[in-house]
C-alpha cells in the first residue's frame, strides 16, 4: 500500500488553483510531464482507498494487530459486526487468539483457535456490511 501521508500531501499540492508542484512528493523527475506524476499519485490514491475497504484478515495480520480493534464475525451471529473486538493476545505456539468484546449487550472475552479460523470465526479489517458478511465465503 502507498504511504498515506505522501498521497495526502500530493493531493493537497494538486488542488486546482494551488498547483504547488515544487512541494509535491510526486514531483516529476526531469523529462517527465506533470501528467506522469499525477498518474502515479492517482494510482497510489486508489490503492490507499481500496486498503480501507472491509476484508477478512489473515491470521498473520491479526498477529500484527495486537491491541488493535477488529470486527469479529461468527456464522449465524446477527449484527455481530455492530460490535468490535480488541485483540488482547495470541499464541502461534499454542494456536489461539484472545479477543475482548467489551461492547454491546453481552461483553465477553473469548479464546479462538487458529485451526478454526475462517471456519467458525474470522476478523474483518474494518466494519463490514451485512451484505459483505453474507457474500464473503467461509473456507
Amino acid at each position: 500500500m502507498a504511504d498515506l501521508q505522501k498521497v495526502i500531501k500530493g493531493l493537497e499540492c494538486c488542488i486546482v488553483g494551488a498547483m504547488k508542484c515544487d512541494e509535491c512528493p510526486y514531483i516529476a523527475v526531469e523529462g517527465e510531464t506533470v501528467l506522469a506524476c499525477q498518474g502515479k499519485l492517482t494510482e497510489d490514491a486508489v490503492s490507499s482507498l481500496k486498503a480501507q475497504e472491509p476484508r477478512v484478515m489473515t491470521l498473520e495480520e491479526i498477529e500484527d494487530a495486537l491491541d488493535n480493534v477488529v470486527w469479529l464475525d461468527i456464522p449465524g451471529a446477527e449484527n455481530l459486526a455492530d460490535g468490535f473486538s480488541l485483540i488482547m493476545a495470541y499464541s502461534r505456539k499454542n494456536g489461539f487468539v484472545l479477543l475482548d468484546s467489551p461492547f454491546g449487550d453481552n461483553p465477553s472475552q473469548e479464546r479462538f483457535e487458529y485451526t478454526d479460523y475462517n471456519k467458525t470465526w474470522r476478523c474483518w479489517s474494518t466494519r463490514p456490511t451485512e451484505e459483505q458478511r453474507r457474500e464473503t465465503p467461509w473456507t
